[in-house]
């Protein structure tokens, strides 16, 4: 458990960096046109779903391979979900982490053919956060 431990907060860690290397990096959807194609978007599906592709698409996300979920800010609650996850889906969390660490550190992104498509993309600890916060509101209300 310790080696999963470990494994987990450098796959944060590295997660962390390949955001930090993306944002420098800047991206094809950070241009005026990439702002027009949001504004386009955002009459369609609405503003937080505009704003949020275009920082999907700025950030280099996909184009490393990784899913939402891989880039998610450390917090007690994540890492309680991400303990709860089955460990193939784990592991292969920590291969995307890994590989797209890799992938800033070389300065290259994937092929074009296997970036991430955004239907693809499925928060897999969407589930597990709303319990582990169902959680600690059932505790909290018990205490009170």
């Amino acid at each position: 458990t310790t080696t999963t431990t470990t494994t987990m907060l450098n796959a944060a860690k590295a997660a962390k960096r390949v955001q930090a290397a993306a944002a420098r990096g800047g991206g094809g959807a950070s241009g005026p046109s990439g702002l027009r194609k949001a504004f386009v978007v955002a009459r369609t599906h609405g503003w937080m779903f505009a704003l949020a592709q275009w920082y999907r698409e700025a950030s280099k996300v996909a184009q490393y391979g990784l899913r939402y979920d891989d880039i998610r800010a450390e917090t007690p609650t994540l890492n309680a979900a991400l303990r709860r996850l089955p460990h193939d889906e784990l592991e292969e969390r920590d291969r995307r982490t890994k590989r797209a660490f890799d992938l800033s550190m070389k300065k290259e992104v994937l092929p074009e053919e296997q970036w991430l498509d955004p239907a693809r993309d499925t928060h897999y600890l969407r589930d597990a956060i709303a319990e582990i916060e169902a959680e600690q509101r059932e505790r909290k209300a018990f205490r009170s």
